[in-house]
């Protein structure tokens, strides 16, 4: 199950240079959120729900629908 999302984690980590611990840590810098918003937005393609992306990222899923708002707000 978690397969794809972790190719997915290893992908936003070498895009944004950052590390798996930052992702799930509690920083606010903007680049660690862009690859979280990344990572929510890729797992949302293949399907993952909120509450199963949060659990990966260690967020709220109220979070990860935020993001997922956001990106498509963004885009319109």
């Amino acid at each position: 199950m978690w397969e794809k999302a972790k190719e997915i984690m290893a992908e936003a980590c070498e895009k944004f240079m950052v590390t798996p611990e930052q992702i799930r840590g509690r920083s606010r810098k903007k680049w660690i959120v862009k690859a979280r918003k990344y990572i929510c937005q890729e797992m949302h393609k293949y399907g993952y729900s909120s509450t199963e992306i949060g659990y990966f990222i260690h967020r709220h899923h109220t979070a990860v629908l935020h993001h997922l708002e956001r990106l498509s707000r963004d885009r319109s």
